[in-house]
């Protein structure tokens, strides 16, 4: 009996879309070994178990890969953020399958990387300044120009992205990303990348975030979303996303046309790409791209011919099978992530029930429990349909108002 091919799947702590994968797998006959460096954060019912591998040490690594492929051969080998998308690239070029260049992903980990890369391709993007955490903030307070964005280069996402108007806020951002910096597990493995902050001119416009797969080198677009985000409602800051996009036709050809021009600069040959672009009276801007996906609830806005899934469509290209992107969905979609602006631990959850009878709310998502740490920062989400987007939107924030969060630092 011939064996089933084996995915290889890196893993960031705590991950909770275990399941999607494992359900992709079935329908397509391949068995998956998950690993990661944390393996106890992961629910003890975690099934299959998932299985240690020591993500700091770099030769051990990739050793303890090797003796897993010749035992049994992977077919592939991926990640789900962008480090454990990097770390996978590097077991997937030593076993030699398929990945994106190291050199791409290296960029895509570290943001002063990327926005080096993007500026050299003469791509409009946010001017920059590169400092240390370990410089002296007082002094920086006074160099950088505001609005600014304060962010570490290498975590992924909006982890440790503080927005300051004003030397008092820098002074605060400061503090609190190196606070993040020194308990983020990722920083020893960034090695001297852990230690750049990166400060960025605050683009004022309209956010759009665009959800894309690359196949080939050529960039299909599944769904573009407008975001916005409230970082100041304490304890817990909301973004919220609503598809179709409202921006207007001619805007959308030309945030396409930059994706393709980033995708292009960066040299991303393959795989899924999530992009956040600010539209203003001066263009489109890029602002962050990464060689990731929504994942969990946000792909659930997102409908397959087949009734496909967005881990199915990733397994499936991974197998070298013929793949079928989502068809256009005839209403409004969106999501609302409840965010911790620090890991906190929840102590209470109020109105639960309340949120989910509001009309047009699918799902209320808690991935936080209470009396259990908010890491690395999602507290859950709410999914919405609707037929129009501000309809989604309004039943998201209506939603929202009536859930409580009591946390404690």
């Amino acid at each position: 009996m011939k064996e089933k091919p084996r995915i290889l799947i890196l893993l960031p702590p705590a991950y909770r879309w275990t399941d999607a994968f494992e359900a992709a797998a079935r329908k397509i006959d391949v068995d998956l070994l998950f690993a990661s460096d944390a393996p106890e954060t992961f629910p003890a019912r975690t099934m299959p178990p998932i299985l240690k591998l020591p993500y700091h040490a770099l030769d051990k690594l990739i050793e303890s890969a090797r003796q897993l492929h010749h035992e049994r051969p992977f077919a592939a080998a991926i990640g789900v953020d962008n480090e454990t998308v990097w770390l996978a690239a590097l077991i997937a070029d030593t076993l030699d399958l398929t990945h994106n260049p190291i050199p791409t992903l290296e960029a895509l980990r570290f943001k002063h990387l990327s926005r080096q890369k993007l500026l050299d391709a003469g791509l409009p993007i946010p001017r920059f300044f590169q400092f240390s955490i370990q410089d002296d903030p007082e002094r920086l307070a006074q160099l950088v120009p505001y609005p600014c964005i304060l962010k570490p280069t290498f975590l992924s996402g909006t982890r440790g992205v503080f927005p300051s108007k004003n030397e008092r806020e820098f002074l605060q951002a400061f503090q609190q990303i190196r606070e993040i910096v020194s308990r983020a597990p990722e920083r020893r493995r960034a090695g001297r990348h852990g230690y750049v902050l990166l400060v960025e001119d605050y683009i004022e416009g309209r956010e759009i975030l665009v959800e894309g797969y690359v196949q080939n080198r050529e960039v299909k677009i599944l769904q573009m979303l407008d975001r916005f985000a409230d970082e100041d409602a304490l304890p817990c800051s909301t973004v919220l996303y609503t598809s179709p996009s409202r921006l207007p036709f001619s805007y959308q050809q030309l945030v396409e046309r930059l994706l393709d021009r980033t995708v292009s600069a960066l040299g991303i040959s393959r795989g899924p790409i999530l992009a956040r672009f600010r539209i203003n009276a001066r263009g489109v801007w890029i602002l962050d791209i990464s060689p990731t996906s929504l994942y969990g609830p946000g792909t659930q806005l997102l409908r397959f011919p087949e009734n496909q899934t967005f881990e199915e469509l990733m397994l499936r290209e991974l197998m070298g099978e013929p793949i079928l992107f989502p068809d256009p969905l005839p209403e409004a979609t969106g999501m609302l992530a409840l965010m911790a602006p620090q890991p906190a631990r929840v102590m209470q959850i109020d109105g639960v029930e309340a949120a989910r009878q509001v009309k047009g709310i699918e799902a209320v998502v808690l991935l936080s429990r209470p009396d259990q740490p908010a890491e690395p920062r999602c507290l859950g989400f709410i999914l919405a349909r609707g037929k129009k987007p501000d309809q989604v939107e309004t039943s998201l924030r209506r939603a929202r108002q009536l859930l409580h969060f009591q946390t404690e630092a």
